[in-house]
């Protein structure tokens, strides 16, 4: 009582409490029945304290304050008034909406649950921190999106009264600083009131600004962007800002135009044309035949012929240019199957009579290969009267350069086959847990067929033919190349089924499948020699890869490049370079491993590889380089010959299906989750509605069991018996039946920390368990706190299961980003003769928490007990 008197004492009261810019209580914990701290009573406060909350504080309880205080406020206090330790913290009071910095110290005797705290209002400084942080982070990510991407990007005010920031690419100028007058610098004046039309429509529904509109280039002609913005919102959904990132479409806009003007004269010159021909035909005749004879083209206008049905049977020519007697000669008024038979079988004739009755024109290429015709045409048909006027292009020039094309795909396919390096493409083989068990031969190249003499590897299991790679270690290679997405490479020595033989081998990850290249480098192996020519080879095939190779001569210091280097650093051919290029061009985090680079090859003391990310021309590329060093017949060194390979595009492949996965995993198993707590669910319900009513009946049927009707009526009173019987039994059946189903309901009502809990109270027969929750104010997803609850429970279930130990601490804490759980007890620890054995149990653990975006540690010593730490996000990331 001595601090609380003095406290009280009116000198130091005056001082203390009413001449202080800091707050300062007297307060007294309330405890409930289970000793808990569930309210605060405020003895005294200062002018200060009274003024920050704007409340008089003194005679009042905080429940009478607002019932909705946070708990912390009540465990913080409660802690200090039973331990007797300060503590200091920074604490929300939301119904105030203000923040403080606290510091409390126990006063009074030691029965006395008082506490006095000092205490300054800190909600400024937390309000800036916050927004400072969050324009940080609105900061550095716009900055990485401008790096990323290869559009014009610009940030705008939330009104659009003012650009904040535009890259442009070179297309647009650029922007760095804020400016207001933006409309006039890129916009045409007349598109501007169309422009901001637009952006009013988007700000006023807060929804994605899109629009195609003219702006002023960066050489100050005019040109077309495709322009698209998002508007950023804070959390009370109110526009803070726009990011935007537009599209160069000023080429397709003047292709556009360009057609429609060139597609607008050649109708309306048709148009002409026909409307001439049929209105004034044989004055105009003349003149009409001259205009058509002065196209390259052929011109030809035909009359159906019908029978009498109406059916068109034939078409007579009426009309043919200069082009067409040329080639077909004086056919005016002949039949068109008699002249040329060929257009049925080609289906010209057919579409001559679809045109002639529908109306609709027709352009279409076709091969004619009949009379005295052997080239390809282009036809246009259009309806003319009671038949068609055709116009026919020779476009054998064309279709000639599209079957190199084709011939050009089909020489890759060739070259796919008549590589030296094997290509084989396998499908993994899955039990009914997913575990790979094996793989299938989906496709091979010819080389493998060569090297195998199989020719039958298709839809066969590789592991069951060659069952030595799973001795040898290729088998597990692949197995980790598949789960993990991270290429796989190995040299071998193969010595199994009757081979002897060195590989060299790399896997690559597709969505379910696995690319294999495999090169027999068993002479490569015996002589150096070999490899020189395995690199002559390597450069022809550059070209069909993202890859470069270079000769450095030990003797001279000649740095020779082949044209697939000049690609990758985009430099023109022939320019003179030396292998201090590497560090001209690396990043700086890069900057190491070019240095060791240069100094191998300057060296030339060992074979290596090295992975390096250079910066060419603002585009950043992922580049491995391998690099052999060669010796003459004598032994010396003489040159190092290397490979780049470009590796960003597989790089950004890998890293997308890697994200690809991690969502499929999280959404299967967040679905799963889910229907597995609606069966609970179910069940219990099933619980209540079926077992309840059974013990309902029993206890109606309990009530007519009566001493009365024993005596009185022996056989109703059996009757009612047994039938009571019968209920009761049922009810331990259907209780049997689905007690194990039932839900965790306690978490569904009393939340985890209970839940958890009570886990502990149920499994502590043999094994004291003490179990802490603190969430603090992170209010957590039902299914996050459903599967923190599973974890625990699992793993409280294997200490009681394997530990043998005695006490065991459970503690689940949240902090602002993530969730920590940590089970330790000090039983007898896992055993060292499991080795690399993970039970059943613990990997399930292990794969929840993988899907769930977590991590685990286990720390176990024997004898000395276990501890493992599971960290989790708050939410799972789609």
């Amino acid at each position: 009582m001595e601090k609380s008197d003095r406290l009280s004492e009116p000198a130091y009261s005056d001082l203390m409490f009413n001449h202080s810019d800091q707050g300062y209580i007297v307060l007294e914990v309330l405890y409930d029945a289970n000793d808990q701290p569930v309210d605060i009573y405020y003895i005294e406060a200062n002018l200060a304290a009274n003024r920050m909350t704007g409340i008089e504080l003194a005679g009042k309880r905080t429940s009478e304050l607002d019932p909705d205080y946070e708990k912390h406020w009540f465990e913080v206090m409660g802690r200090i008034a039973t331990t007797g330790v300060a503590e200091k913290h920074e604490l929300s009071a939301n119904p105030l909406g203000v923040y403080y910095q606290i510091h409390g110290i126990k006063v009074g005797t030691t029965e006395e649950r008082k506490v006095a705290v000092i205490y300054e209002d800190v909600t400024e400084r937390k309000r800036v921190e916050k927004t400072v942080e969050a324009l940080r982070k609105s900061e550095e990510q716009f900055r990485i999106f401008v790096s990323a991407s290869s559009n014009m990007v610009y940030k705008m005010s939330a009104d659009w009264k003012n650009m904040y920031a535009l890259n442009g690419k070179n297309i647009l100028s650029d922007t760095e600083q804020i400016t207001g007058n933006w409309v006039d610098k890129y916009i045409p004046e007349e598109h501007q009131a169309f422009v901001w039309q637009k952006v009013a429509e988007a700000i006023d529904s807060k929804s994605i600004f899109e629009l195609e509109h003219q702006v002023i280039q960066a050489d100050g002609s005019i040109g077309w962007v495709l322009s698209r913005a998002v508007p950023v919102v804070d959390n009370k959904g109110m526009i803070t800002e726009w990011l935007g990132a537009g599209n160069d479409i000023t080429e397709r806009k003047q292709t556009e135009e360009a057609l429609r003007q060139s597609e607008a004269a050649y109708r309306l010159r048709l148009e002409q044309e026909v409307s001439e021909r049929t209105a004034e035909l044989k004055q105009v005749k003349d003149l009409l035949q001259r205009t058509v004879d002065s196209s390259h083209d052929m011109i030809q206008v035909f009359n159906a012929v019908r029978d009498e049905h109406g059916k068109i049977i034939d078409f007579i020519w009426i009309l043919n240019n200069a082009t067409s007697e040329k080639i077909n000669g004086s056919t005016t008024g002949e039949s068109l199957l008699e002249h040329n038979p060929g257009v049925i079988p080609t289906g010209i004739f057919d579409h001559f009579v679809q045109v002639t009755e529908i109306g609709i024109p027709q352009q279409y290429e076709i091969n004619y290969t009949y009379e005295n015709f052997n080239a390809w045409y282009q036809q246009s048909v259009v309806k003319l009267n009671d038949g068609v006027a055709t116009t026919s292009s020779e476009i054998s020039g064309r279709k000639k350069t599209e079957i190199e094309l084709n011939e050009s795909l089909n020489l890759l396919k060739t070259i796919y086959d008549t590589t030296l390096i094997g290509m084989l493409v396998f499908a993994p083989v899955r039990n009914d847990q997913g575990a790979i068990t094996d793989f299938r031969f989906v496709t091979v190249n010819k080389e493998i067929e060569r090297t195998t003499g199989r020719f039958d590897l298709a839809g066969k299991l590789y592991a069951d033919l060659y069952p030595g790679i799973r001795q040898m270690g290729l088998f597990d290679l692949m197995v980790t190349t598949m789960e993990t997405g991270e290429t796989g490479k190995m040299e071998y020595h193969y010595t199994y089924e009757g081979l002897d033989s060195w590989y060299s081998t790399m896997f690559v990850r597709g969505d379910d499948f696995l690319v294999c290249t495999n090169l027999d480098i068993t002479e490569r192996m015996q002589a150096e020699d070999e490899r020189f020519r395995n690199y002559t080879l390597l450069q022809q095939s550059e070209g069909l890869a993202e890859i470069g190779s270079w000769d450095y001569d030990l003797l001279t210091g000649a740095f020779v490049w082949s044209d697939g280097m000049y690609r990758l650093f985009d430099l023109q051919r022939g320019i003179e370079t030396q292998p201090e290029i590497y560090l001209k061009y690396a990043t700086p985090d890069s900057l190491p491993a070019a240095e060791r680079l240069v100094s191998h090859i300057r060296n030339g003391d060992q074979d290596f590889e090295e992975t390096i990310t250079l910066n060419v021309n603002s585009k950043v590329k992922i580049v491995h380089i391998k690099a052999a060093v060669v010796k003459n017949n004598d032994g010396q060194l003489t040159r190092v010959l290397g490979v780049d390979l470009d590796m960003t595009a597989i790089h950004e492949a890998e890293r997308r299906l890697r994200d690809l996965e991690i969502r499929q995993q999280q959404e299967i198993f967040q679905i799963t989750l889910n229907t597995q707590e609606e069966e609970r669910r179910r069940i219990s319900e099933s619980l209540h509605n079926g077992v309840g009513q059974l013990l309902y009946g029993t206890r109606i049927a309990m009530n007519y069991l009566t001493v009365k009707m024993a005596t009185e009526n022996s056989n109703k009173f059996n009757k009612s018996k047994a039938f009571t019987e019968g209920l009761l039994t049922d009810s331990i059946k259907d209780i049997r039946r689905i007690s194990h189903e039932l839900m965790p309901t306690v978490l569904a009502e009393f939340g985890l920390r209970a839940a958890i809990k009570e886990v502990g109270e149920q499994l502590q027969d043999s094994i004291q368990f003490n179990c802490q929750v603190s969430l603090g104010n992170v209010k957590l997803d039902n299914y996050v706190e459903l599967a923190i609850f599973r974890t625990v429970q699992e793993l409280m279930t294997n200490v009681v299961k394997h530990s043998k130990a005695t006490q065991a601490e459970v503690t689940v804490e949240a902090n602002s980003t993530e969730v920590q759980i940590l089970v330790h007890d000090n039983g007898i620890g896992m055993q060292a003769a499991e080795g690399n054995k993970r039970g059943i149990g613990l990997s399930s653990i292990r794969n929840k928490v993988a899907m769930l975006g977590g991590n685990i540690a286990i720390q176990s010593t024997p004898a000395a007990g276990t501890t493992i730490t599971i960290n989790l996000p708050h939410q799972l990331e789609g």
